[in-house]
């Protein structure tokens, strides 16, 4: 279990989304999430900030690999990566978004293998960044530095 405490912990029935800040598909999703996530109960850090590095050293010293495009924690410290991050994270979202759940069903290694084509290819396809943006001052409180 992953310890996560950034000036207090996590709230109940809080997330913390860590995204690749450069690539361009990343955050693009963050952002898309930010609008639908109306209860604000996600919070964000790109994985090239120093939280993002913290949370990143802790994940690789307990054996974690494929830390590299897109995590999320919960307030309980479990961590969910690569396809389980946006049906797990959907739950949170506006509209019928959370109805995507029901992917969940298929097999994990099925849904990972498509994340992980898309994943090698999302600098190609998307381009990257020099550097990670921040939406606006009223959501840089959802930001872990």
């Amino acid at each position: 279990m992953l310890r996560v405490d950034h000036q207090g912990k996590i709230s109940a029935g809080e997330f913390v989304l860590l995204y690749d800040g450069i690539c361009v598909l990343c955050e693009s999703y963050m952002l898309f999430l930010m609008k639908r996530d109306k209860k604000k109960q996600v919070r964000f850090a790109a994985l090239q900030s120093n939280f993002g590095q913290m949370i990143k050293e802790q994940l690789e010293a307990q054996g974690a690999q494929d830390l590299d495009s897109v995590l999320l924690i919960d307030s309980n410290g479990q961590v969910w990566v690569k396809s389980d991050v946006a049906l797990r994270v959907s739950k949170t979202m506006s509209g019928l978004w959370p109805m995507s759940q029901i992917l969940l069903i298929l097999p994990r290694g099925f849904r990972n293998s498509i994340y992980d084509w898309v994943a090698r290819n999302r600098y190609k396809w998307f381009g990257q960044k020099e550097v990670c943006e921040i939406p606006s001052a009223a959501d840089r409180i959802r930001f872990l530095e």
